[in-house]
């Protein structure tokens, strides 16, 4: 954009130029072009030929008839066509509307582009493009400023960069500054080798150094804090000390004088205001903490509520998330310690490991849903936990999104009856020797009560021979990975197999229900044709009694009516008529929408619904083309 400007000025010029000529033209001998006239015309042609300007007989400038020119070129295809260099020379600029927007140093060795744009004392290696950027250097030197107000005010800092409307602003000899995004440390003065990414990061940075701001608002409000690392929308937004690190949305957002902090995670920290040394990662993580010190969260939500306690270490979704300002706890695991405010020096490890009241001390519990129910206890286990070893059932994961190749090829019913169910006791020795366990003294009496237990359950090698005959890949069968490992049942896999089989009977005997109900179904029908057939018999047996002695052209009812699908029609005509028909008559539209010709003698006819539609309709029985009578009949689906 701005070479097409200097172009349009530089074809200003030289039209100028022209002009100029032209006034002398009028004592000058024109002879090249023909129909020229000096005294009345400027230097110039009349006819279709381009005008040339030569020196030492070689073409320097042409203009062409249709008004283009060309310095170095003899075809210019734009209003300005140069073939070579263009020089501004050591402190000339290129002005647009009366504004510089081009503008050369006086050693050649800045260039700044936009009105006011480095208008006053400049030095070297500077560069700046916008509005009024750097437009009060003197001594600065290797600065860069992009953006209308970038480095307005810079006068003797360098090795700058602001890219952004009113970026550094107002940095006066802060060097080695990066500032990226609009008003982004805009009102830097002295602060040094800071750098600054959004919209109005480190916006109130006078003179701290070292700090990096990542994201809009981002140390915002910090003036002379230094060392601050901070990532995200108004993260370390208050801050006024250091160093901190913030990484997330107003993670850290109201510290002033807390130091050494870490933030990671959205609103971590978030109401932090003079604690130090703290770490919180994971969204709204130690969310409330102000003054509490030393503190290590990590997890959403984890010590949510702390305020002022400090040396707490939650470590999951929401662990501790009510603590307040008691210390020394620790917890591990998805709501471990959630529950309450407690007292100091507890432990919870595993998911909803907690106490069952706020204030007890010195407490563990491990394993989900375990509970401490007094000071100074240790429990192990939730209350459902029959068995603490390593023979008791484990749990897998289950989660879909987890698992590829699904598959429906579960074996149910065929794979079930093949089990053995049996019951046994464990011989115990055996196990031992196998596994080259040492018996150690006072193990037998345990290990004769052991021996004691009857249980119930399969012979894993049973369970493998049945699955293998039948072709199924069976999980429940934990085979030997070697001469001494023994052979072991996951019993929480049978379920699998067991809903199959129960799937299986219920498909089955949902079959044999829908075969009963379609038998009933068919009975149902049969039996209400059958009595529409015996209704049709003895209703025209009847007619035809009635009228048995008439030599009379008659029209019966129709039977049955209303009807579904078919009804039957009866009359009487003498055999000695000459022709006869019924027409069916829709009553609402009074449309006709059959006309059925019948023989005579004839007695009846069936008359099936087709396409007829649900309503009342009228027949009527025509003999020898005379109207003998008309009825009405209604069809009913």
């Amino acid at each position: 954009m701005v070479t097409l400007k200097l172009l349009k000025l530089i074809a200003v010029f030289c039209t100028g130029l022209i002009y100029s000529q032209s006034m002398l033209a009028q004592s000058w001998s024109i002879t090249g072009n023909s129909g020229t006239n000096p005294a009345v015309n400027f230097l110039g042609t009349t006819d279709s030929k381009a005008l040339v300007f030569k020196t030492n007989n070689n073409e320097r400038m042409r203009i062409a008839s249709s008004g283009k020119v060309g310095i170095g070129v003899s075809a210019p295809v734009q209003k300005l066509d140069v073939g070579g260099n263009l020089n501004l020379s050591s402190g000339s600029s290129l002005y647009m509307d009366n504004h510089s927007v081009f503008k050369v140093d006086s050693v050649n060795k800045c260039v700044f582009v936009g009105n006011g744009a480095g208008n006053f004392n400049i030095e070297q290696f500077n560069t700046a493009l916008g509005y009024f950027a750097m437009n009060s250097n003197t001594t600065g030197e290797s600065n860069t400023s992009v953006g209308n107000n970038a480095l307005t005010y810079n006068e003797s800092g360098s090795f700058n960069t602001a890219n952004g409307s009113g970026s550094l602003k107002f940095n006066i000899s802060g060097f080695s500054n990066t500032a990226t995004g609009y008003r982004s440390l805009s009102n830097n003065v002295y602060g040094n080798q800071n750098s600054a990414f959004g919209d109005s990061a480190l916006y109130s940075n006078l003179t701290g150094s070292f700090n990096t701001a990542v994201g809009a608002f981002a140390l915002f409000k910090g003036s002379s804090s230094a060392y601050n690392t901070a990532i995200g929308h108004r993260a370390l937004y208050s801050t006024t000390s250091g160093p901190n690190t913030a990484v997330g949305i107003s993670a850290l957002y109201s510290n002033t004088t807390g130091s050494y902090n870490t933030g990671i995670g959205a609103f971590a920290l978030n109401y932090n205001t003079s604690g130090i040394h703290n770490s919180a990662s994971g969204s709204w993580a130690l969310y409330f903490n102000e003054t509490g010190d030393a503190n290590s969260a990590d997890g959403y939500y984890a010590l949510h509520g702390n305020e002022s306690g400090s040396y707490n270490t939650a470590t999951g979704y929401w662990a501790l998330y009510n603590n307040n300002s008691s210390s020394y706890n620790t917890a591990i695991g998805a709501y471990a310690g959630d529950s309450y405010a407690n007292s100091g020096y507890n432990t919870f490890v595993g998911y909803d490991a907690d106490a069952s009241a706020g204030s007890y001390t010195n407490g563990s519990a491990f394993g989900r849903g375990s509970r401490v129910t007094a000071t100074s206890q240790v429990r192990i286990g939730n209350s459902a936990v029959s068995s603490i070893g390593g023979y008791a059932g484990w749990t897998n994961i289950s989660d879909g999104r987890v698992k590829k190749n699904v598959k429906e090829d579960v074996v149910g019913l065929e794979f079930i009856k093949k089990l053995r169910p049996v019951t046994y006791n464990l011989d115990v020795r055996a196990i031992n020797q196998r596994a080259q366990v040492k018996e150690e003294e006072g193990d037998a009496e345990l290990i004769a009560q052991k021996e004691t237990i009857t249980y119930s359950g399969f012979i894993a090698q049973e369970v493998e021979k049945a699955a293998r005959e039948i072709g199924y890949d069976f999980s429940g069968v934990d085979a030997p990975k070697n001469e001494n490992d023994l052979y072991g049942l996951r019993y929480a896999e049978f379920v699998v197999p067991l809903v199959k089989a129960v799937q299986e009977l219920s498909a089955a005997n949902d079959k044999k229900d829908e075969q009963i109900r379609n038998l009933e179904i068919a009975n149902t029908k049969i039996q209400k044709q059958l009595d529409q057939i015996k209704s049709l018999n003895d209703g025209f047996i009847r007619f035809q009694n009635e009228n048995v002695q008439s030599e009379m052209s008659l029209l019966g009812q129709n039977i049955p009516n209303p009807f579904d699908n078919s009804t039957l029609i009866p009359f009487r005509i003498p055999k000695d008529c000459e022709n006869a028909s019924l027409m069916i008559v829709e009553i609402s539209t009074r449309k006709v929408v059959a006309v059925i010709p019948v023989s005579c003698g004839e007695s009846h006819i069936q008359l099936d619904a087709g396409t007829l539609i649900n309503g009342a309709y009228s027949y009527s029985l025509y003999v020898n083309r005379k109207l003998i009578d008309t009825k009405q009949m209604e069809l009913v689906r």
